[in-house]
């Protein structure tokens, strides 16, 4: 008898942990912190920008990239703050000039961010910061950060 019971409890103990994380829901399911968050930037472009440049930034009919290739051919070397500067008064195509600073900066640095651009550092906040940061040549691959960060 005295088998018996020890052959229980030692069942009821090995089996316990698995049962323990049975029962609890994974965090993954129950964290909201484990969804994906958006892009600082993405809100704003999806509602400003997206219509004419594509919703991944691949241009359209009348509107150019604004990633790869065809965005560092346009860019590459340039300050940063042109970008800003181009965003703030030509854009939307169809409102010109009706972005606040807070769009058109959220809007530029969402452009560097889905380009892999980041200046070692240099953590832009305001227009006012990009001026002496310099958009890198290459491709993200090519390690923007590394490539400096001002003329």
């Amino acid at each position: 008898m005295m088998n018996a019971r020890l052959a229980i409890v030692a069942l009821l103990v090995a089996s316990a942990p698995w049962m323990s994380v049975a029962a609890q829901p994974a965090a993954a399911e129950t964290s909201p912190q484990s969804a994906p968050q958006p892009k600082p930037g993405a809100a704003e472009y999806a509602a400003h920008c997206a219509s004419c440049h594509g919703a991944q930034l691949g241009g359209g009919v009348h509107a150019p990239a604004l990633i790869g290739a065809q965005f560092q051919g346009n860019w590459a070397g340039k300050r940063a703050r042109l970008l800003y500067s181009r965003i703030i008064s030509t854009m939307p195509q169809n409102d010109p000039g009706t972005l606040s600073v807070q769009d058109a900066l959220a809007v530029t640095l969402y452009v560097f961010t889905l380009n892999g651009i980041q200046w070692s550092g240099h953590t832009p906040s305001t227009p006012d910061d990009l001026n002496t940061l310099t958009i890198p040549a290459g491709s993200p691959s090519s390690s923007p950060a590394a490539a400096g960060s001002s003329k």
